[in-house]
Formats: structure tokens, sequence, C-alpha cells
């Protein structure tokens, strides 16, 4: 199984590591295998709500911190309009921009039609990574995994 591969593994330390391990909040479960975690994050925007939303074997627990999901899906998104995940608690982030995650380096392999661009950060092709609305960005040179995560646009998916 992919989830005890130990590039995986790394990625998700790097990540909650970048993110200084916040507390996510359960959403609902999702079947019988996957639960849904989540949290709001403060934005100085009226307009744009910001969530950290991680999709995750079946837990029980109500709330736990980040480097205690084994996440197969991470999001970092923007969302303007209402949605069911307005409810989640809001917390303040401090980014650690010195954190392992820039070090992973992001190559830009297509764009789709609806103005998702997919990304590659290696030969594992065990990882999915898309930046939505990227019309929207102004940075095209997004070199790293941390740029893209740091967009609030970011979904990473691991094949299970």
């Amino acid at each position: 199984m992919v989830f005890f591969d130990n590039r995986i593994k790394q990625l998700q330390f790097f990540i909650t590591s970048f993110l200084n391990n916040p507390k996510l909040y359960k959403l609902k479960d999702i079947d019988d295998e996957f639960s849904l975690f989540g949290v709001q994050i403060e934005s100085s925007s009226k307009k744009e709500k910001l969530f950290i939303i991680c999709k995750c074997k079946k837990r029980s627990e109500k709330e736990l911190h980040l480097q205690n999901i084994p996440w197969v899906t991470f999001q970092t998104r923007t969302i303007s309009d209402n949605t069911p995940y307005d409810e989640l608690p809001k917390i303040p982030l401090f980014p650690n921009f010195h954190s392992s995650l820039k070090s992973i380096a992001a190559r830009e392999l297509a764009t789709n039609f609806n103005n998702i661009i997919d990304y590659d950060i290696g030969s594992d092709s065990n990882i999915h990574i898309s930046l939505l609305n990227a019309e929207k960005k102004t940075d095209t040179e997004i070199t790293n995994l941390q740029e893209l995560v740091n967009t609030f646009d970011c979904i990473i998916n691991l094949k299970v």
C-alpha cells in the first residue's frame, strides 16, 4: 500500500511542518471508507474564505492535528461561495516559510480546459498535484511545492 511509502510520509511531514501542524475538525464520514477533516483559516478578505481540507481513511476522532491525519487527499482552498465548510472553526495560520517543503521542486505538466494546472514533483507517479483557478495566479513561475500549497488552490491526491 502506497500509504506507508517513505516518500509519502516525508511529503506529509513537510506539509505539516510548513503549516505548523494545525488542528483539523471532522466534517463527516464519506461512505464507510473515508472521513473528511478541515479547518478555516482566518483571512483578511471578506469575500474569500481559506480552508485546509483532508480526506483520510475513516476515523472516529472529532478533531486531530494534521500530523495525525494519514490523508489521501490534501487541499488548501480558497472558496468565495457559501460552502458546508463555513461552519468550521477559524484559526490563524503562521506558515513556516523555511520548511523543507520548499525543497520539493514542482514542474508544470499541463493545463486542462478548466484552467487547472497539473504538476509533477519527480518520478513518483503515486502523487498527483493540481493547481485550481490558475488564471487568477499572477506568479507563473511556481517552482516548488511550498508555493503551490500556499496558493490556497492546491489539491494533492495520493494513489492508494
